[in-house]
């Protein structure tokens, strides 16, 4: 006799138990999926990286099994740098731990779980335009593009792009009409080549000071490329010393709390050697430098929930650790506090005291944290009572709650212009853009022909709470809520009425002369 019986099933696949009964066997059977996501450069959207966003939901091929797919119009013009490239990967149930990577060592085969670190994103060419279909067997753990692609899986080159070339610039280019990244960030440049040393691994010699690093303070942050493509890339793993993890790029990192850029302090000018081996995805620099990812040992609340918003270090941030592994903050919060004084406030969470190691924040959905900029953005939410507030995280599951229960701002429900041309005040409706979607705002304002203005966008009457503009580094010519880019630049050359507009859902911005 067989007796199937529903049965939680740890992995991907169906098990076989055998009871003590001798004409009795229970078949596990796993659960099914109620979802699964790919993201990647195939969306020409902001949340293109995004595992939780329900724009990257993949469809079910059969309503009885677990294979997915989803159909995408690609061009040999397209792809992050438009040459036809393009990187993706998997997750399932819109959990950033149910990540699918691409295992190098086979054309259609993935890695997941523990072994995730090993893979990389699935990074393809396409030689037509036209419609491809990718399917997604996350039981298999294999998926399939239709028509043919050429699969980019060989590592020729490798590149170490970050904060480590002092002479370099750090904002973004526009060169033949396309946004370029910053030049530290290009993973395009020569002068960012490592050197293959015959066995897999590749080396390079770079001149570091005590008094270098994106802040000159001797402190170093950095990503590692593959055949120069930005999205074919490794990070850190914190708390796993010299271990990277691959499909880390600087616009693609998984968003794992426990993988970051790889960050370290010199203490003592001289010429590093980094070396990197992609095939076992560990790293070495020598001489020893600090490694800040090598041990996590505090976390901090960020914003306008404690004093001194976005220092890290005022002690008035610093997390204690519980014994559940969470960490937590109590911080008086009230119905009208916050930046605008009407109970709204903005929040993050760093590591270590340092924004070296990047935020973690929200990624639209309450309660899930993720750490991959540029994607996430600060925790927005209204409190419901004045009072004590518990904030705790769980690193290890990627999670944070606030009791009592609070009000999040997850979408954008309004926006509004705020710049010199309203003395940056950020409060004032009468700089409200108009929407007929929800998605495309926009505000019409009379300019004298001569002037200059700056300026940026912020959502949802939260004072400076939630901003939009375009990051500094990212190579992308669209808003982000990330950090606190540069304010936009406008020279008025006519007098007339000047038509701000900005899509919060593509990312795309602009100013229109409409006289």
């Amino acid at each position: 006799m067989k007796i199937w019986t529903p049965v939680l099933v740890l992995t991907l696949s169906a098990g076989l138990t055998a009871c003590d009964d001798d004409d009795t066997e229970i078949v596990e059977i796993s659960p099914q999926l109620a979802s699964a996501q790919l993201v990647g450069t195939v969306h020409n959207y902001r949340d293109r990286w995004n595992p939780y966003s329900e724009l990257n939901n993949m469809t079910r091929i059969d309503a009885s099994g677990d294979q997915f797919t989803a159909t995408y119009t690609l061009s040999p013009e397209g792809g992050r740098a438009g040459d036809g490239i393009y990187a993706i990967r998997f997750f399932t149930e819109h959990e950033l731990d149910q990540v699918y990577k691409h295992d190098l060592t086979s054309p259609n085969r993935l890695v997941t779980g523990d072994q995730h670190t090993l893979g990389n994103n699935i990074v393809f060419q396409v030689a037509e335009a036209g419609d491809y279909t990718i399917t997604f067997d996350p039981m298999d753990q294999s998926f399939t593009i239709s028509p043919e692609v050429t699969l980019i899986t060989e590592i020729s080159s490798m590149q170490v792009n970050g904060f480590a070339y002092d002479e370099e610039g750090t904002e973004e280019r526009v060169v033949d009409g396309r946004t370029l990244p910053a030049e530290v960030w290009d993973e395009t440049r020569v002068e960012h080549d490592m050197s293959a040393n015959g066995d897999g691994s590749f080396s390079k010699v770079m001149p570091l000071s005590a008094t270098g690093g994106h802040e000159g303070n001797g402190v170093y942050q950095i990503l590692f490329s593959a055949n120069h493509i930005a999205d074919f890339a490794f990070g850190a793993i914190n708390n796993r010393p010299g271990e990277l993890s691959g499909g880390n790029g600087y616009n693609s990192k998984v968003g794992l709390v426990e993988e970051a850029s790889l960050v370290f302090r010199v203490d003592t000018d001289g010429d590093y050697t980094i070396t990197v081996d992609p095939t076992t995805a560990t790293y070495h620099i020598e001489p020893a430098v600090e490694v800040l990812n090598d041990e996590i040992t505090s976390y901090q609340v960020n914003g306008s929930v404690v004093a001194n918003a976005w220092d890290p270090t005022d002690d008035a941030h610093q997390m204690t650790q519980q014994d559940d592994g969470s960490w937590v903050l109590t911080v008086p919060l009230a119905t009208d506090g916050g930046d605008a004084g009407n109970g709204s406030y903005v929040m993050n969470f760093s590591s270590n005291q340092s924004w070296s190691l990047d935020s973690t924040g929200a990624a639209g959905v309450w309660g899930r944290a993720l750490h991959a900029l540029p994607q996430e953005s600060n925790i927005l939410f209204k409190v419901n009572e004045t009072g004590d507030h518990v904030i705790r995280l769980w690193p290890e599951t990627n999670r944070f709650e606030i009791t009592p229960a609070v009000t999040p701002l997850l979408t954008v429900e309004s926006l509004r212009l705020v710049g010199s041309m309203s003395e940056w005040n950020a409060n004032d409706p009468a700089f409200n853009m108009s929407t007929a979607d929800g998605k495309l705002f926009y505000i019409d304002v009379a300019l004298t022909a001569g002037d200059e203005h700056w300026y940026k966008y912020t959502a949802n009457d939260a004072s400076w709470g939630m901003v939009f503009a375009d990051y500094n580094y990212d190579g992308y010519r669209e808003l982000t809520l990330h950090g606190d880019p540069a304010a936009f630049n406008l020279m008025v050359e006519t007098d007339g009425t000047y038509r701000f507009w900005a899509n919060v859902h593509t990312g795309e911005y602009g100013v229109t002369l409409l006289d």
